[in-house]
């Protein structure tokens, strides 16, 4: 969010019909550096009325360089969402909170004596570079410690031994090899991890990820480059070479780890290649791109904050729910009111996310609402929240079910639960909570009017005479309660 940009037109830095607004972003990720739990699309907003120097015309001066380089470190990660995993340890500890690190979704699942393969395409990697290369990966053991190490993976770069990566039981391991740059080839590399016997008598590890740093030429992949310069370019003026282009490149952009951009270069072509000269700083990043590659976003919206918390009266029942529903909210609201339910209000989940998570879909966005109401409304605090709206634990859509995310859930195994919670003592919710899972305006209204309907009926007898039980704490009691 606010980061600068770049206006590519008549540089007059004034934004006019045909200018073309430049803006580097990055995936959607989470706090630690995962591709975001809930979404893949990333958000940027541009205030009106914002000051400072946040847009950037072109630097057209020309430097004479000092050196000139061709190849830079490269890192490049593979990773698919194939298996959803719920979390360690089965019960009790399957449906609640801390979750498993992560987002929760993996590529393979490797067992003792079997093999992961899979293959990562470098086309521009070095391989006779001097430097070394570098391979990373996360995995994650989904058995209990019963040997030192748990788990024994045996890595492979096309068909040389790298390392065999120790691991614990229940551990999350990120861990990284470093080998020499020979052991890769132009084109298609073959990573294999190998499980081998520990004598642990289950033994399964989750793969999350891979990736490999390693020496790359200058060359364009489909029409763009990203790349980090060697550090010993570092205080030089350095002109940098690139090619692989099949069409011509725009511009070239210096930025920071965030993305914001500090210069805007144009390029020479000479030779084939193409090349931009730069004051070379530590931590800088340069992205070249084509007209072509350059990504427009899938949509825009005028969007007049709102503040989700400006209830003065506060409230006992919180109903959030989407927009689309809002008539329907509104309806169950009046009608609970009426019933002397306490203090009601309505949120709407799409203000929440403008409010508490950047405008991106997340569930931590609805936790963080209630939280600050619990601090900032009037007492007593919100006792009863009703999520009026679908979701799902899949919400990337990686089955292909089709089903849409209307109030997220929360976590890793997902649970309602986890808005609520005591945030020590993650077994204790504080409210009651609920959910309508409507994902239509017609399944909205039935829902509330089969809710009407059942509350204006009288009780019957067997209405007065239960027993509620649940699973127990540890296996021993959930089997007592099966045979009750």
């Amino acid at each position: 969010m606010f980061l600068s940009g770049a206006i590519s037109g008549n540089q007059d830095v004034s934004a006019d019909i045909g200018d073309t607004l430049l803006v580097v972003l990055h995936p959607a990720l989470d706090q630690f550096g995962d591709p975001d739990q809930e979404t893949d699309t990333s958000i940027s907003w541009m205030w009106r009325g914002a000051t400072g120097s946040q847009w950037f015309t072109r630097d057209t001066a020309t430097w004479a360089a000092s050196s000139e380089c061709s190849v830079a470190q490269r890192r490049s990660r593979f990773e698919k969402d194939s298996i959803y995993y719920y979390g360690d340890r089965g019960l009790p500890y399957n449906n609640v909170s801390p979750m498993t690190p992560g987002e929760g979704w993996y590529w393979r699942s490797v067992r003792v004596n079997q093999t992961a393969t899979i293959t990562m395409n470098l086309p521009a990697v070095k391989p006779d570079d001097p430097s070394f290369s570098t391979f990373r990966v996360r995995l994650h053991s989904t058995s209990p410690q019963q040997v030192t190490p748990n788990h024994k993976i045996r890595v492979r770069i096309n068909g040389v031994t790298i390392d065999t990566l120790k691991v614990n039981g229940y551990e999350t391991y990120s861990g990284s090899v470093v080998f020499p740059s020979n052991r890769l080839v132009v084109g298609a590399n073959v990573i294999t991890m190998t499980s081998l016997s520990s004598g642990a008598g289950t033994n399964e590890v989750l793969v999350d990820w891979v990736d490999i740093e390693a020496p790359n030429h200058l060359l364009a992949v489909n029409d763009s480059l990203w790349f980090a310069p060697p550090i010993v370019t570092f205080g030089t003026v350095t002109r940098f070479v690139s090619g692989g282009w099949t069409v011509d490149p725009w511009y070239a952009f210096r930025v920071d780890s965030l993305g914001n951009i500090h210069r805007w270069m144009s390029l020479e072509q000479t030779a084939g290649s193409w090349s931009f000269t730069d004051s070379v700083v530590p931590g800088a990043r340069y992205v070249v791109t084509t007209r072509q590659a350059a990504m427009a976003p899938s949509g825009a919206d005028l969007r007049a904050p709102t503040n989700a918390l400006n209830v003065p009266s506060g409230a006992d029942y919180v109903i959030i729910s989407p927009h689309e529903f809002s008539s329907t909210a509104e309806r169950l609201r009046a009608y609970r009111a009426g019933k002397g339910i306490g203090r009601t209000t309505i949120a709407f989940v799409d203000d929440l996310y403008d409010q508490f998570s950047d405008g991106r879909m997340s569930g931590s966005a609805v936790r963080n609402f209630l939280q600050a109401a619990d601090s900032l409304w009037p007492a007593p605090v919100p006792s009863m929240v009703l999520l009026f709206g679908d979701a799902t634990w899949d919400p990337k859509d990686h089955f292909k079910t089709g089903k849409r995310v209307f109030v997220p859930t929360l976590g890793n195994p997902v649970s309602d639960a986890l808005f609520v919670v005591d945030p020590s003592d993650q077994f204790m919710p504080l409210k009651s909570i609920g959910r309508l899972p409507a994902s239509t305006t017609l399944q909205a209204e039935q829902f509330v009017d089969a809710l009407i309907d059942y509350d204006s009926r009288p009780l019957s007898a067997w209405n007065k005479r239960f027993l509620f039980f649940a699973s127990g704490f540890d296996s021993l009691e959930t089997l007592r309660f099966q045979q009750f």
